[in-house]
């Protein structure tokens, strides 16, 4: 196995980054994370731990040279949209290899904003006609390519958190509470937690049984605990108002059987869903978010239901509630899903196999037929 030197320039290293950056240390034995920005200070408060203090992290904002140096010198650099950019546009100008990475570049309909967007991404990059963009988001391709750029050269992508690997799947599934449903996030109106609740106020009305556990902060709370008191579900929701960490959240996952990913297109990927599936969750999933048409096959690994439509989204929750076997299934293959196939490891392996490819001159649009780095085509 050839030995290459890669770098990625992003703004800072978070957890979802750890894992790859990690897993990519055993193929690329130069590799080096170039951050260009402190941990922001909202991170912070969630309880988020400083990871650019790692010893594969260059900090550009402590050492500009240094880091300079480092994206120059590498064998492949792969860049997020805002990262390093001067650095970034002085290797491209000296023609040596770059792979981009992006969620998708309009996350509003607002015509007006997503046309500052396009502006602001070509005075940052131009059009390179050259480089791949790894998909981090379902969405990505049609963006890009609804403004001439990224043509023919869209690849799946995604963020990978920590996977988590259970000795008996059976059993973790049999011994999750009983018709039990977790959302989890910020508590805002893009991720429309008030879905939830939606789905549990029927649930109530037709008679069914079931507990609900809301998981995080937001602008929304007060709202929302006022929907639960005019809803009556008092005794069927509960509300975690105060951060939790990262790894508690997950053991609430583990502990559900039914999760609702609730989003729409401001959703640029959505992490908790690879940690819902991870979980063994039967995921209820808002197709306009960024990472389900990458990570659900609706009806076989979870649902897929049209953003804001919430009799969709009721229906197929209550189908699980009417179906004990299909839910368990699901769970089932959600977890596979994640275990075997959308991980960092895999991420790495094949990010390896495109690296080799375009430094020995060779075409990698081929490499995958599905997955990750497997052709990411435009979605309406």
């Amino acid at each position: 196995m050839k030995e290459y030197s890669l770098v990625i320039a992003s703004n800072f290293l978070d957890h979802y980054m750890l894992s790859l950056s990690n897993a990519l240390k055993e193929y690329f034995p130069e590799f080096c994370f170039v951050a260009s920005e402190k941990l922001e200070e909202g991170y912070q408060k969630l309880g988020f731990s400083d990871l650019n203090q790692k010893d594969f992290v260059v900090r550009a904002y402590e050492d500009k040279e240094k880091a300079k140096q480092i994206v120059m010198d590498a064998d492949i650099v792969i860049t997020g949209s805002y990262a390093c950019q001067e650095h970034i546009r002085s290797r491209r100008k000296a023609g040596k290899p770059i792979i981009y990475y992006s969620e998708r570049l309009f996350k509003t309909d607002n015509g007006f904003l997503n046309f500052l967007r396009y502006i602001k991404y070509n005075l940052r990059h131009g059009k390179d006609i050259n480089a791949p963009l790894l998909c981090v988001s379902g969405y990505a391709a049609g963006d890009y390519n609804s403004i001439g750029l990224f043509k023919d050269r869209t690849y799946q992508f995604g963020y990978f958190p920590e996977v988590k690997r259970y000795e008996d799947i059976d059993m973790m599934i049999s011994e999750k509470k009983k018709d039990s449903l977790i959302w989890a996030g910020r508590l805002i109106e893009w991720k429309h937690p008030d879905h939830a609740l939606f789905v549990a106020k029927r649930l109530k009305e037709e008679g069914y049984s079931f507990s609900m556990e809301m998981i995080g902060n937001g602008e929304m709370k007060d709202e929302l605990h006022s929907l639960i008191r005019e809803y009556g579900l008092e005794e069927h929701v509960t509300m975690y108002d105060s951060g939790m960490a990262p790894e508690e959240v997950r053991k609430h996952m583990e502990a559900s059987e039914i999760y609702l990913f609730t989003s729409d297109r401001g959703e640029g990927w959505g992490v908790v869903l690879n940690e819902a599936m991870n979980s063994a969750c039967a995921c209820v999933a808002s197709y306009s978010a960024g990472s389900t048409p990458f990570l659900v096959k609706d009806e076989e690994n979870g649902c897929i239901y049209r953003n804001e439509d919430t009799e969709e989204l009721y229906r197929k929750v209550r189908d699980l509630f009417d179906h004990e076997e299909k839910k368990r299934t699901m769970a089932k293959n959600a977890y596979r899903s994640i275990s075997e196939q959308w991980n960092c490891t895999v991420a790495a392996k094949r990010i390896y196999a495109m690296c080799d490819r375009i430094m020995t001159g060779k075409s990698y649009s081929d490499l995958y037929e599905d997955g990750i780095l497997s052709r990411a085509l435009p979605l309406e």
